[in-house]
């Protein structure tokens, strides 16, 4: 590198060295920047939710492909139980610079107690279907013994009246004295 001082100007020469490329070459390079790259991440775990109750969450859609590329896609799966919605269902023209989107989850819980709910949800790059995340989901709605302790109970007091000696302290105990 020369540099040559002109009053108060600064040039520089700089010699470049000239290397053939071809054009499937400059297509590789170009294709790298444009080809988005679906990435999704969050935790979709509700436990103990009341039956018949709408449990939220959120989960994050980015791009992490080319600098300048613009990835389209949307939500195609979804547990079959309970209702699902999604907030937004599905993203355009979303570069890497965008950062990550916030996609709100709510799901109407069917009315079922004491149970575990597991499935997956599917996110996929529109232009690429190969391109797809699946996030687990679980929800468990409470466990009560409730029921469990009237049929203990109810199973106690049968023992104790078909046999009216035994178990003085459990008979005062459920007035059957």
């Amino acid at each position: 590198m020369k540099i040559k001082i002109v009053g108060i100007f600064v040039t520089t020469l700089l010699i470049a060295t000239v290397i053939p490329i071809n054009a499937t070459d400059i297509t590789d390079l170009v294709s790298e920047d444009t080809e988005p790259d679906l990435n999704c991440f969050g935790e979709l775990i509700w436990d103990d939710v009341t039956p018949g109750t709408i449990a939220k969450n959120i989960f994050y859609v980015e791009n992490i492909g080319g600098a300048i590329s613009m990835l389209d896609w949307e939500i195609t799966e979804w547990p079959e139980w309970g209702v699902w919605y999604f907030l937004p269902p599905e993203g355009e023209d979303l570069l890497p610079n965008n950062g990550a989107v916030h996609v709100h989850v709510f799901v109407e819980v069917d009315d079922l107690p004491y149970r575990d709910f597991t499935g997956n949800i599917t996110i996929v790059n529109k232009e690429n279907t190969s391109d797809f995340e699946i996030l687990p989901v679980t929800l468990s709605t409470p466990n009560s013994y409730e029921n469990g302790d009237i049929l203990l109970i109810r199973f106690l007091q049968r023992i104790i009246k078909n046999h009216p000696n035994a178990f003085p302290i459990i008979r005062k105990y459920f007035g059957l004295s």
